[in-house]
């Protein structure tokens, strides 16, 4: 099973690339879990950092999501901030 890497804090309002800011590979498909937030969090899988034209997909507190392996990019965003784990798919 794979380990998780250090949870990863989101500050509020800012645009984090996941991959960056863990060291994962880009294209790697990961497992993430919100596990503090007190508002959605928006993820999305662009190669350059989303713009208000990206599809976004939503994850709550104490849920996953999943994004496909290959993809160029993986950003997150919460509007008053959030922790997440990750973990290689």
């Amino acid at each position: 099973m794979s380990q998780n890497k250090p949870p990863v804090d989101l500050g509020a309002e800012t645009l984090t690339d996941l991959y960056s800011e863990t060291g994962i590979s880009a294209g790697t498909k990961v497992v993430i879990q919100v596990i503090q937030s007190r508002e959605p969090v928006y993820f999305a899988d662009s190669a350059s950092e989303p713009t208000a034209t990206t599809a976004l997909n939503v994850c709550k507190q104490g849920e996953y999501i999943t994004n496909d392996s290959g993809d160029a990019g993986l950003w997150a965003y919460s509007r008053s901030g959030a922790r997440l784990t990750i973990k290689v798919a």
